[in-house]
């Protein structure tokens, strides 16, 4: 997934002709990074990055805690509500994934889209097996991202309870 920040490494950035390339950011433990678009101009370097949206999510809707259980292989579900930043309409369930960083496990099935929270607007509900969602025990958030039809990054996250 892309995030959503742009960083100018350099003093100041003017209006001239620039080269993009693609630079690799390596995160921790050892494993290969995501490419990122890089503007080289005579002034310094960006890394071009696209905005995220939060959206507000619900883990096993309308329970407390959001309890994960490590030993059974069942469906999560994940409840992606609309809001004024977010028309379900315009989130592409192809680009939807859950678990411990967001990037882990792919949805079961196309999302049921109906009000949960009874709002008036439309809401997404996913489901995502346990065992692909890479969960530990200690971790205490789940999140989901993905991306709008426009390519617009989405992102949410809930408080987890991680069970053996």
């Amino acid at each position: 997934m892309r995030t959503s920040t742009r960083i100018l490494l350099g003093l100041s950035l003017c209006v001239v002709p620039a080269v993009t390339v693609r630079a690799s950011i390596a995160p921790a433990a050892g494993t290969i990074g995501q490419c990122l678009p890089v503007i080289i101009t005579g002034q310094g370097v960006a890394l071009q990055q696209d905005t995220v949206v939060a959206v507000v999510i619900d883990i096993q809707p309308n329970r407390t805690p959001n309890r994960i259980y490590l030993g059974k292989n069942y469906t999560i579900y994940v409840a992606v509500f609309g809001s004024d930043k977010l028309a379900i309409e315009d989130l592409d369930p192809g680009t939807v994934a859950f678990g411990s960083t967001g990037e882990e496990a792919d949805p079961v099935r196309p999302p049921v889209i109906r009000d949960i929270n009874g709002d008036g607007l439309d809401d997404a509900l996913f489901g995502f097996l346990t065992f692909d969602c890479g969960f530990k025990l200690g971790d205490m958030v789940g999140w989901l991202r993905g991306a709008t039809t426009d390519e617009t990054v989405v992102e949410g996250s809930n408080a987890v309870v991680v069970s053996p």
